[in-house]
């Protein structure tokens, strides 16, 4: 062993570089003082060796010899040949722009580029891109779903909400190209799907934007159909679908849907006291875990995403607009399923209107196959997203907020006020849709169906169907899309990194 560090030591250039080394063996090993000691005199004697001495100045003549110095060539006057550049990062007087992405608990970085010369005149050199740092981000949107094919994002030419947001958010500078033609690549993700012509009062995205990100510069390139209201910066693995543990849905219906079977259907209707009391005792027979695969379609009894939790179902006051009177129903759950809230609420109009009993709701929650009416869609908008368990563990830790939107409450009441309700009732007086939707109830038998049966009808509603078919107006398009289902089946089932 001492043979190899004295041959190893004759290949030092520097006495120095050895005894710094040695100097600190006694530091990091305290029994290796004799070590030290011996093998300190053995370096000096190393100093004078005449062999030693020859091999350093055989190396230092090596290394000299293997520098040569680079000279550039002048270009001669005479010469026609352009100079070569000595860069060719960009061929713009302007700096390339790339985002890159910051952690969430890092200190917020400059986005302009380090002054290398010593000079303060802040110049920014064009050969260098300038690098915008990227923040996770959860952002608020409220929108009007009438004329949009749904939420979600379509690559076939189809008009969505997503389609024109990620536009909005290119041509404002928000998004790269990347990003804008791989929404994945950002990150993107919606806390819900909504189906055709739903509206949302508070949709929440996620996505990487730039730290200065504004709103205003989005709503500038957004129709008036859409707004973002406010933003929050939140964690790095922050997921806005998986991250939220609740959805509010509410549902805007006329009175005279709950009007009683010994009563004439008119839109001058006036719901009672009585009558409203009886919604509310009919919608929280809801509340709690039930087996919901009558109130969708495609999923099979046994399945076990059949079982949903809803946490509440209410009934608010009655108002007037636009000559109707209306009130708003509220459900929140974990998730919903494709059409489960209108089937619910068709249920219950079926039992206020006399053609469903409370046996029949309780057959509905069993293994067999009931038939039920789905409510129309006009009305039905996303209320509000939650995320009560980000907000208990990051909502408090001096670097994130909670998702919780109190200061922009009045702009979104607003937009409701002026955007959503008056579509909803322009609609309703327009088209007749819960009018007409009312006539086809009695035609469904709310009872056990046959599985080839998938619309339920009886003798009446089918004979009913085929006079609709023969006047050429068809029925009501539903739409089977499971991407319009927002419920959580379609995650993977993986171990998701920590926010």
């Amino acid at each position: 062993m001492a043979a190899k560090i004295s041959n190893l030591l004759m290949t030092c250039s520097s006495i120095a570089v050895s005894r710094a080394f040695l100097s600190s063996v006694p530091s990091k090993f305290p029994n290796s003082t004799v070590f030290y000691s011996n093998w300190s005199k053995s370096i000096v004697a190393v100093k004078d060796n005449p062999k030693f001495q020859r091999q350093s100045q055989r190396m230092a003549s090596t290394v000299s010899e293997s520098v040569v110095p680079v000279q550039k060539e002048e270009p001669s006057a005479n010469s026609s040949e352009p100079l070569e550049l000595e860069s060719s990062v960009t061929t713009s007087d302007a700096p390339a722009v790339v985002l890159e992405e910051i952690p969430s608990k890092s200190a917020p970085a400059e986005t302009t580029q380090p002054n290398t010369s010593g000079s303060n005149t802040g110049s920014v050199d064009p050969a260098r891109p300038i690098r915008l740092k990227l923040i996770k981000a959860a952002i608020l949107l409220s929108y009007n779903g009438q004329g949009y094919f749904g939420m979600q994002m379509q690559n076939n030419g189809t008009r969505t909400i997503e389609n024109d947001l990620m536009k909005a958010f290119h041509e404002a500078g928000f998004v790269s190209e990347e990003g804008f033609q791989k929404p994945q690549s950002i990150r993107f993700q919606r806390a819900a799907r909504t189906d055709k012509n739903v509206s949302a009062a508070r949709q929440i995205i996620s996505l990487k934007v730039p730290k200065h990100f504004d709103p205003d510069d989005v709503n500038k390139h957004l129709p008036d159909q859409i707004r973002v209201m406010d933003f929050r910066r939140v964690t790095h693995g922050f997921d806005a679908k998986i991250a939220c543990c609740a959805r509010t849905y509410m549902y805007m219906i006329p009175t005279f849907a709950f009007v009683p079977l010994e009563k004439e259907v008119t839109e001058s209707y006036r719901i009672t006291p009585e009558v409203l009391e009886s919604v509310r005792d009919k919608l929280k027979k809801y509340q709690g875990t039930q087996n919901f695969h009558n109130f969708t379609s495609r999923r099979k009894p046994t399945d076990p995403s059949s079982k949903r939790f809803i946490m509440s179902f209410t009934a608010g006051e009655p108002f007037l607009k636009d000559g109707l009177e209306y009130v708003v129903l509220k459900v929140k759950g974990q998730s919903f399923m494709l059409h489960q809230i209108r089937k619910m609420i068709g249920l219950v109009v079926a039992m206020l209107r006399g053609y469903a009993s409370e046996e029949t709701m309780k057959n509905a929650f069993t293994l067999e196959k009931v038939d039920i009416p789905m409510a129309p869609g006009l009305g039905l908008m996303l209320g509000e997203v939650h995320y009560d368990q980000y907000n208990r563990k990051y909502g408090q830790d001096g670097i994130h907020e909670p998702l919780i939107w109190d200061n922009v409450e009045d702009k979104i009441e607003q937009f409701c006020q002026d955007k959503i309700y008056p579509e909803v009732t322009r609609t309703e007086n327009e088209d007749k849709s819960m009018m007409n939707w009312l006539s086809t109830v009695p035609y469904h038998t709310y009872e056990a169906r046959d599985i080839d049966d998938p619309k339920g009808y009886g003798p009446l509603g089918k004979a009913h169907l085929l006079v609709r078919n023969a006047r050429g107006e068809g029925e009501e398009d539903e739409v089977e899309n499971d991407e319009e289902d927002d419920s959580d089946d379609n995650v993977p089932k993986k171990k998701h990194k920590r926010n």
